[in-house]
């Protein structure tokens, strides 16, 4: 998965939280997935990761480019959450 310099800013920062706010079609999907993965990979329990997206769509988007949901992992939209 090939990150732009911002995007790749976005993934690896040590922030707590982090909006990602763009255009569509513009890789914020594609963003989210790499933070999450990258805050699994660095030993973040999963029941400590929230993913808040607009739509019902990105959110199982995101989680289908996740492969296996790793158990704990909130990602669902704002109105859900």
């Amino acid at each position: 998965m090939e990150l732009s310099e911002k995007q790749l800013e976005i993934v690896q920062t040590t922030k707590n939280k982090v909006v990602v706010m763009s255009a569509a079609a513009s890789g914020k999907t594609r963003t989210m997935t790499a933070r999450t993965e990258f805050l699994l990979d660095s030993g973040i329990a999963p029941s400590d990761i929230v993913v808040i997206t607009f739509t019902n769509n990105a959110a199982q988007e995101l989680l289908a480019r996740l492969g296996k949901k790793p158990d704990g992992v909130h990602c669902m939209t704002v109105h859900a959450y």
